[in-house]
């Protein structure tokens, strides 16, 4: 359980040890950003050297792969979220039939964000109407043979 502080004294406290700890991270980010720009290791700075590593072939390699296998990935979640393919950020492309067939015609009509939703309503409550049984279909408990009357 958590402690209520015993007086304002003791929430002011908090409140000061909280931003003195903001100044010391940021000064400790600071001198660490002078310290990779201006102390040499070797012949280059800390960021230099990463960015010499950067350059190399096999980081762009690794860069490069990473981004073909993860294209998928990205696809499918961009496919999931906006509901149709994007290719890298730009406009829908429309997926190219096979030789011999014809491609979709363009919708008729567009759709709204309110009837998308109903659509979704509607298709949401068909798909529950269709797991229940229906009562015609619903098992019935059989019928409990008569018991033969007990001689006393």
């Amino acid at each position: 359980m958590r402690k209520l502080p015993a007086s304002a004294a003791d929430v002011k406290t908090g409140r000061v040890l909280r931003i003195v700890k903001l100044l010391v991270s940021v000064a400790l980010l600071a001198v660490f950003v002078w310290w990779g720009f201006t102390v040499k290791l070797g012949e280059r700075t800390f960021f230099g050297h990463l960015q010499a590593i950067a350059q190399t072939k096999e980081s762009q390699d690794l860069v490069r792969g990473t981004r073909e296998k993860a294209e998928p990935l990205v696809e499918d979640v961009r496919r999931r979220v906006t509901g149709a393919a994007v290719d890298a950020g730009t406009t829908p492309t429309p997926a190219t039939p096979p030789p011999g067939e014809t491609p979709p015609a363009a919708p008729q009509e567009s759709l709204t964000d309110g009837d998308r939703r109903q659509l979704r309503r509607v298709i949401g409550a068909a798909r529950q109407a269709r797991e229940k049984p229906e009562p015609s279909q619903a098992r019935r408990a059989p019928p409990q043979a008569a018991r033969p009357p007990s001689s006393k």
